[in-house]
């Protein structure tokens, strides 16, 4: 009998002796699950967005594409539309039975989508430089440009967009809408613009960023940002003219979106992989739960605990999200003698790895090693330190 399996034997002997159960542990985790995928034949996906059972998709190769995902378990395409005009699309935004299609030089294409099945090309408009994302606040349309200022536009007549204004950034790779202001994503800066009247937008405060500005979220009255170059940033932007930084977790290589899910914020690097950040206190986020993606992870949506993510060689993967706790590593929502036993046999015998891998972690060491297994005996039969009561 191997060395592991007599630990496992002593751990299943004290747990019939003095088993006992154990909830209520410190650090905040994710348990990020694998629901469902369906790639994109011959076309990349690059943005994601979600409107009541439909996932609308855009990409290169791929002006449209339309994903019934009613069931995240069993998604089904069911529709899409292309054409040679629009070879690389980026940006996506759904409203009002339409599809507004950020595509690039072309600029922005309207493809009429109220019979999901059967989307139909309405019209395209002709922008300044080159159209990347787009935000939507009751009828306006706000649009980011590359090499030209942001355009702003009315879509009262949603199948006709008309250009009423404009928001003095160039090089713009993601916009977003808070109240009366436009938060604008600059290659260097986040630069907040006054749109209450658009035919006069005011320019407000500004953050000074390292290059690659690629992504915003917003809430409340704080900011979600990703930078290609430093990570994850979360700015109190309650003053606009003065936006603080509240924090900054540079611990991803190449983060390219972000959503929000609940107390998380969900951010996709392309090299590795999905990130979910506890963002319960703004100004400490901490890393709750991660899943490698090797299909160039580019853009994420959320609904509730359903994350939508768009990859590049991959097509549209679906997850789940749920909160978990140190020292689960089993997934039973709770701590037993079970969690210690299935971290010898993942460790010993190639056994699944707890979900997440941080869960594993109870000594705070930034491993998972025999000696978590131990600390978990510890804290079940000798009212030992909870797990994670070291972790920062």
């Amino acid at each position: 009998m191997k060395h592991w399996q007599k630990l496992a034997m002593l751990v299943i002997a004290f747990a019939i002796l003095f088993g006992n159960v154990q909830t209520g542990i410190a650090r905040e985790l994710a348990r990020i699950t694998l629901l469902d995928s369906l790639e994109m034949s011959g076309a990349s996906c690059l943005e994601v967005k979600v409107v009541e059972n439909f996932a609308y998709t855009t990409g290169v190769g791929s002006c449209l594409r339309i994903i019934d995902v009613s069931d995240p378990t069993n998604i089904v395409l069911v529709g899409s539309y292309d054409r040679s005009e629009t070879p690389f699309t980026m940006g996506i935004a759904v409203a009002n039975g339409y599809a507004y299609i950020a595509a690039q030089y072309e600029g922005l294409v309207v493809i009429d989508v109220a019979i999901p099945a059967a989307p139909q090309y309405v019209r395209t408009v002709l922008l300044p430089g080159a159209t990347t994302a787009f935000a939507v606040s009751g009828n306006r349309l706000f649009t980011a440009q590359w090499n030209a200022p942001n355009v702003i536009l009315d879509i009262t007549d949603p199948s006709n967009p008309i250009a009423i204004g404009t928001c003095p950034y160039g090089w713009s790779y993601e916009v977003a809408s808070a109240g009366s202001n436009l938060l604008v994503a600059n290659d260097y800066s986040l630069d907040i613009c006054d749109v209450s009247n658009p035919q006069l937008a005011v320019p407000l405060g500004q953050f000074s960023t390292e290059y690659g500005t690629r992504a915003l979220e917003c809430r409340d009255n704080l900011l979600y940002m990703v930078n290609l170059t430093s990570g994850l940033h979360i700015l109190d932007i309650s003053n606009p003219n003065y936006p603080i930084q509240l924090s900054n977790v540079d611990g991803n290589e190449t983060p390219t979106d972000i959503a929000l899910s609940n107390d998380y914020a969900c951010v996709t690097d392309l090299t590795q992989g999905l990130f979910v950040y506890s963002v319960t206190d703004a100004s400490n986020p901490q890393l709750a739960g991660q899943v490698p993606i090797f299909d160039l992870p580019y853009g994420v949506f959320v609904v509730g605990e359903i994350l939508y993510v768009a990859c590049q060689t991959g097509g549209l993967q679906i997850y789940s999200v749920v909160s978990a706790f140190c020292g689960d590593t089993d997934g039973s929502n709770s701590v037993t003698i079970s969690d210690a036993v299935y971290l010898i046999n993942y460790i010993f015998s190639g056994g699944p790895a707890p979900n997440p891998l941080l869960a594993g972690d109870v000594d705070c060491s930034d491993a998972v090693t025999i000696s978590d297994a131990v600390y978990l005996i510890n804290y079940i039969f000798s009212s030992g330190s909870v797990p994670c009561a070291a972790c920062p």
